[in-house]
């Protein structure tokens, strides 16, 4: 194991990934990192002692071809393409390996000249909410969450605001939650938690465990991505109400979409 070090290029963020030979997945080509290919670029970066090495582990724990990860850390911006940690700076060329950095310094001219004059693409909402899954997930004890009830999510008004609109749940999902509620005792282990998916999310969006002690009062338990909150669930024993931040989601959802599409533009198959 090698370690590097990848700066910005304003000098105001730098990370320390490590460069392997173990064989893993890459998170950007999406194939063994070994195989990984950048068209006119090398697939391995030389380790401390020369031996040419085909994975890059970033501090967050995320795996890439370093050849993947170098081109978009200097192309788009410093943040881990899986979890998203990082700075919205580029790298300097100047991290890159000197005698691969004429190579880079070529492509990164090839990409900018090949920039399309604008990229216009229409995304309905009515589309990105059409996939939504809302989960309520209950664990005892110690033991590992298992899967209490899922639901599809509504909304419950034609009309979209900017910030949270109200989303029903299928009617088995309200029963199966409000039976399970009504059951529970003040002396209960059980802990409860909500997550929503969505197969543009890169993970679910999980909610804190909420211990189920006093089960008359209401509760709130909320899906946030970087600390900025999605959705949330209301409850009570009786009732409960979603609300999704429908312009978050949908925002959300576009940027996976236009790295989906910069990533099949310059790393083609």
């Amino acid at each position: 194991m090698h370690g590097i070090l990848f700066g910005s290029r304003d000098n105001q963020y730098e990370v320390h990934p490590q460069l392997t030979l173990h064989k893993c997945q890459c998170n950007i080509l999406h194939e063994d990192t070994h195989d990984a290919h950048v068209p006119g670029l090398p697939s391995t970066w030389p380790g401390g002692a020369g031996e040419p090495c085909p994975s890059l582990t970033l501090p967050c724990g995320h795996t890439f071809n370093p050849t993947a990860i170098a081109v978009h850390f200097l192309y788009q911006h410093m943040r881990c393409p899986v979890c998203r940690v990082g700075y919205d700076g580029v790298m300097r060329l100047e991290c890159v390996p000197t005698d691969m950095r004429d190579a880079f310094r070529d492509k990164l001219q090839c990409m900018r000249q090949s920039e399309p004059a604008g990229s216009w693409f229409a995304v309905r909402v009515s589309d990105v909410e059409l996939d939504l899954l809302l989960t309520v997930e209950v664990a005892h004890a110690d033991n590992d969450f298992t899967a209490l009830a899922r639901t599809r999510l509504y909304r419950a008004a034609p009309r979209m605001g900017t910030g949270f609109n109200t989303y029903n749940t299928q009617r088995s999902f309200s029963r199966l939650l409000s039976a399970f509620l009504a059951r529970q005792t003040a002396a209960s282990d059980v802990v409860l938690r909500v997550c929503m998916n969505h197969p543009l999310f890169e993970h679910p969006l999980c909610s804190a465990a909420l211990a189920v002690t006093d089960n008359t009062s209401s509760h709130t338990l909320r899906m946030a991505l970087h600390s900025e909150c999605i959705a949330r669930l209301h409850y009570t024993p009786l009732e409960h109400r979603v609300d999704v931040h429908t312009s978050t989601l949908v925002r959300t959802c576009v940027a996976r979409l236009q790295q989906a599409l910069t990533y099949y533009l310059h790393f083609p198959v």
